[in-house]
């Protein structure tokens, strides 16, 4: 069971740690994407479900063979947990980066970074959901920020 849990935290970090780097080489031009620098121009997200699968699309390319490596390495227990981890980590980065745009006084457990990264900081903070990989790659700028109080109801009022 332990190694079941420990797979599902690993796919959502990695999908994470994806988030974070595919957004990096994104700025660098080592990743094209299509409409990134409209999305920059705009400063809009285009609602979770077409976050998630513009996400989800690329991501299956390397969810799929470390799922069937898992399986056949590990159990299928391990796989699917991984799975699913990976898949909920790309929903949370997919929710995160709409919040950010339209509501940043949401992100309740950090700062907006990426309110930030697009309104000040282009260079830095490229994170959506957390600044770990900024702070561990030297890529994360101190912002100040007054949170306003938003009620719990707020979170579901997002484009969707």
């Amino acid at each position: 069971m332990f190694l079941v849990l420990m797979s599902f935290f690993a796919g959502l970090l990695m999908a994470n740690l994806g988030e974070y780097w595919v957004h990096r080489m994104q700025h660098q031009n080592m990743v094209k994407g299509s409409d990134h620098a409209d999305h920059h121009r705009d400063n809009a997200a285009r609602g979770v479900f077409k976050e998630y699968w513009a996400y989800l699309r690329p991501s299956l390319a390397v969810m799929i063979p470390i799922t069937f490596l898992n399986y056949y390495s590990l159990n299928r227990g391990v796989a699917i947990s991984w799975f699913l981890g990976a898949l909920i980590g790309i929903a949370f980065s997919a929710w995160t980066h709409e919040v950010q745009h339209t509501n940043p006084n949401l992100v309740f457990w950090s700062k907006p970074l990426h309110f930030f990264h697009h309104n000040h900081t282009p260079n830095h903070n490229f994170g959506f959901s957390f600044s770990l990989w900024d702070r561990m790659f030297g890529t994360y700028k101190e912002v100040s920020w007054n949170r306003v109080a938003t009620p719990r109801s707020e979170y579901w009022k997002v484009k969707w």
